[in-house]
This record gives C-alpha cells, structure tokens and sequence, in this order.
C-alpha cells in the first residue's frame, strides 16, 4: 500500500518536474542572453507550460461547460493568458508553476 501511495505521489510531480526544469531554462536564457531570439524563449516556455498548463485550462474548460465559472483552474487560466498576452511571459509560466505545485501539495496533504 505504502508503494502505491509512492508512486501516485510521484505521477502527481512528474509533471510538475518536467515543467520546472523547462521554467527554469527559459529564465536562465531570458538571463544570460540578450541577443537569443524571442520565438526560442516562446518555445521554452511552451514545453514548460504543457505539462501543467494545459491539463488545468482543459479543467477549466470543462467548468465553464457547466457554467462553473468562478474556480481555481479558470482564474489561473485567464491569469496566465493575461500575462502571456501583455508581454510576461516568465511571470505567465510562473504562475501556473507556483498553482500547480501548490495542488499537487495539498493533494498529498489530504
């Protein structure tokens, strides 16, 4: 039993894992180079927001059908678009970073 509990710890972080390690590229890029081109920046932050991002947006998505709108999973959705779409990126990817190891903690709490 403690096994299974373990390993289902464990599939609640990979994602997580995944992402942070593609965040913290992207901020380490953003850092060192002035000169690297946007769209490889984009592309960073993209592969670290699937993991985490999209399963949250279709979360919400699903919401929204049965006109659920005020919830976690839609606010970090449109707080995450909203910063990407002003030009914050980073802070975009953070956000939904921050949400999402912040659920997988208090799943393991409960």
């Amino acid at each position: 039993m403690a096994s299974n509990a373990k390993n289902h710890i464990l599939q609640e972080y990979i994602p997580a894992i995944i992402s942070a390690v593609f965040l913290l590229l992207g901020i380490y890029l953003e850092f060192i180079s002035e000169t690297l081109d946007e769209l490889y920046l984009i592309i960073v932050y993209a592969i670290a927001y699937l993991p985490v991002g999209f399963p949250v947006v279709w979360r919400s998505l699903k919401l929204l059908t049965r006109l659920d709108i005020f919830n976690e999973f839609f606010l970090m959705s449109i707080a995450t678009i909203g910063a990407i779409s002003i030009g914050e990126t980073s802070t975009g990817f953070k956000l939904k970073e921050i949400f999402v190891l912040l659920s997988c903690h208090n799943c393991i709490q409960s």
